[in-house]
């Protein structure tokens, strides 16, 4: 009987050793990386604003100001239209998608109780646990990219195709401007966001031919309700039909706080991070004011991180307190130094975690 007592008891205790080692690792992990991670936000935001020059003026381009950070108030323009290569439809915009969308085939499951048979029935008093099951459930929609049916748990009544599989594309417009400065890339991605317009299209019988020598003379097109449509028909959309549809985004007064390279404006790129940093509104913000936001939000993240990581520490030694605690507390009895040992313990690991954090980054 004893015996049975000691073996559960040795395993209790090599347990808690395990799962304190690995709590105890994840801890130091999750410290180390976002020290690191606020180390390297911190720099770069600092480095933001040792480069910033201010409110500038966009209507000529100053050669003083390559590589600084700028905050310009400016109309944004472009000098020719932008077209998808492609389609050839566009306009005079700043950039345009071209999106596709497949009618598709898509699989849902979820976790239910299986009923019980008759044989599983018992009169006993003790209540089964439920037995559960899965069910899968499918619907036809229209999916930004074709689904591979092959994976469904019922493929064979649910098999997917696709008439034609055309590439989404962002076209940018190489002319846009913001004042006297071009709009790099970059730039006009975060544009973007700023919204953006359906493109009408042309439902002229040449246009359609057109489309009909893009994709093949053997599938359907359609042009209708500003998309181009491969199928037979519109109204009634079979497995495998694509549409294909045109978005853009027109010129505005804007307010940017970016990199001048050049003549061209682009994001800020921090290289440890992997992080490009622009902001371009349409109405007039502190360029000051929102670096040493973004400084502080990082900062307070992190906090909340800290404390995550602390606790789990705190949690690991505890754990582990008779390879980490014992050998430094005499009287064993006393459940508040021990405690006070953990605390300690953590928070040294927790201020090693800072400069090792701060070392890598």
């Amino acid at each position: 009987m004893n015996k049975g007592k000691d073996k559960t008891t040795q395993f209790a205790e090599i347990f808690n050793k395990v799962f304190g080692f690995i709590v105890l690792i994840l801890g130091i992990a999750i410290l180390v990386v976002i020290e690191r991670f606020t180390a390297q936000m911190t720099d770069h935001f600092s480095d933001v604003a040792k480069i910033f020059a201010g409110t500038v003026d966009a209507s000529k381009a100053d050669p003083s100001l390559d590589n600084k950070m700028v905050y310009l108030d400016a109309d944004m323009t472009i000098e020719d239209a932008v077209e998808d290569p492609l389609y050839r439809v566009g306009g005079d915009y700043v950039t345009v998608l071209r999106d596709v969308e497949y009618f598709q085939w898509t699989e849902s499951s979820e976790e239910v109780e299986a009923p019980r048979s008759h044989r599983e029935k018992s009169s006993s008093d003790v209540e089964e646990k439920p037995k559960m099951k899965t069910e899968y459930h499918y619907s036809l929609d229209w999916m930004s990219d074709p689904i591979n049916s092959k994976k469904f748990h019922q493929s064979s009544q649910h098999e997917n195709t696709t008439l034609i599989q055309i590439p989404k594309k962002n076209t940018y417009n190489p002319t846009a401007k913001i004042g006297a400065y071009r709009m790099g890339q970059k730039l006009q991605y975060e544009y973007w966001a700023l919204g953006n317009e359906r493109i009408p299209i042309d439902a002229s019988d040449q246009f359609s031919r057109e489309k009909t020598e893009v994709a093949g003379t053997s599938i359907p097109v359609h042009v209708t309700n500003n998309m181009i449509y491969y199928g037979n028909n519109p109204n009634s959309p079979q497995v495998g039909d694509v549409r294909v549809m045109f978005f853009a985004n027109r010129p505005s007064h804007v307010y940017v706080l970016t990199k001048v390279e050049g003549d061209s404006l682009c994001p800020y790129f921090m290289k440890e991070a992997s992080k490009q940093y622009a902001e371009i509104k349409k109405e007039p913000f502190d360029a000051s004011a929102m670096l040493t936001q973004k400084t502080k939000s990082y900062g307070d993240f992190a906090i909340y991180v800290r404390i995550l990581g602390w606790l789990l520490t705190l949690w690991g030694v505890h754990l582990l307190r008779s390879l980490l605690v014992d050998p430094i507390v005499r009287n064993k009895d006393s459940k508040l130094l021990h405690w006070i040992v953990c605390v300690v313990l953590a928070t040294v690991i927790l201020v090693a975690c800072h400069y090792i954090g701060k070392g890598l980054a």
